[in-house]
């Protein structure tokens, strides 16, 4: 007789026989899943009665499946315990590997010569290597995990590098061609009720990220607490969830603090001028005084630049306000340290890709030193 029972996360099997000392043995499946684990006892079962296997010797046995095979226990596994739209790329993603591989390729026979020709395939970008890899190590480490496998054959393959974007930013003409197309916009548009509408929150944001290089999670949890004026310094905080406010962590999740300067400052001035400060908390809100939802920037900044016609208008991001400020500081010669300070990188290699954009600074140092 035998049965299931769950420990942490984990299933185990339990046999008893009333022959046997001790009388009850457990035996683990390291299987997170009831079905799951109610299939694989019943497998247990059958090969405990037919003489095949004996718990109280050995631990659950290797079940010998064939990729096709693992791949079906992998989806069963994580059915239920991942989002649909997870679980549909796990399958895509995974019997697309298998309709590469041999027919009927025992899991145990995988070799780096069944991986290679699908990671690596021609014509293929490396964003989709890297998204088959993840895919293979996160299947490999589940077979290893279940004891299907002694290692995972991915190990002696290195994940494909990530593809390095050049930086795409603004020019200062750039931007000012951008804040004219917003306010023709404003001028030649009425909404519902006859109102101009509501774009003086967008040319703000515009003004304030490329003057401080915030990213758009930090410009819009930015509130009037975290600005001084005085000291003309704005602090990007961690914050927990309030009564005034969501949990935000900065992408670092360091925090930092950032001079206020040119056209931020101005901006911060003018809002306060305007009462802002007394009537909200957050310091990027609408002429209603109400916050703002990140995504409509990203949709109306991609509205305004192409609007504006701009020549690289299909590659700027919201993001590219931030590569602009970084870029800015660079052809200006300020040093890397203090641009990874400004803008929270991580790492200096980070703010490396900013030096790189500008081959200009480097004739200019050459020039300096060695002269014409």
């Amino acid at each position: 007789m035998a049965s299931l029972r769950k420990k942490g996360k984990y299933y185990y099997a339990r046999f008893y026989d009333s022959n046997r000392t001790p009388q009850r043995k457990e035996v683990a499946l390291r299987i997170t899943r009831k079905s799951a684990a109610r299939k694989e006892l019943n497998r247990l079962e059958e090969k405990w009665e037919r003489g095949e296997y004996d718990p109280w010797r050995e631990g659950a046995p290797k079940e010998h499946l064939n990729a096709a095979e693992a791949v079906e226990g992998f989806l069963d596994d994580k059915q239920g315990t991942v989002e649909d739209n997870t679980h549909d790329t796990y399958e895509q993603q995974l019997e697309a590997w298998v309709e590469e591989t041999p027919p009927g390729l025992m899991l145990q026979d995988v070799m780096e010569e069944h991986l290679r020709p699908y990671l690596f395939q021609a014509d293929t970008s490396r964003a989709t290597k890297r998204k088959r890899y993840r895919h293979l190590r996160l299947f490999f480490n589940w077979a290893e995990k279940q004891d299907h496998l002694d290692y995972s054959p991915l190990s002696a393959i290195d994940q494909p590098k990530k593809q390095e974007k050049k930086p795409e930013y603004l020019t200062p003409s750039q931007v000012d061609t951008l804040l004219s197309t917003i306010d023709e916009h404003a001028e030649n548009t009425e909404d519902a009720v006859g109102r101009s509408p509501d774009v003086q929150w967008i040319k703000d944001a515009i003004r304030i990220a490329v003057s401080t290089g915030l990213r758009r999670g930090e410009l819009f949890n930015l509130r009037w607490s975290d600005v001084d004026l005085e000291s003309r310094m704005l602090f990007v905080r961690n914050r927990e969830g309030d009564n005034d406010g969501e949990e935000f962590t900065s992408k670092s999740g360091h925090e930092k603090a950032v001079p206020i300067r040119g056209d931020a400052e101005k901006v911060l001035n003018r809002r306060v001028d305007e009462g802002k400060r007394e009537r909200t908390t957050y310091v990027l809100t609408n002429r209603s005084d109400e916050t703002i939802e990140p995504n409509t920037l990203t949709q109306r900044f991609k509205f305004f630049v192409r609007e504006a016609d701009l020549d690289n208008q299909e590659r700027l991001s919201v993001h590219s306000l931030r590569d602009t400020a970084a870029t800015w500081l660079a052809m200006e010669g300020v040093q890397p340290r203090l641009i990874q300070e400004i803008l929270g990188h991580s790492s200096g290699s980070v703010t490396e890709k900013y030096m790189h954009a500008h081959p200009e600074l480097m004739g200019q140092a050459m020039e300096e030193t060695f002269g014409s």
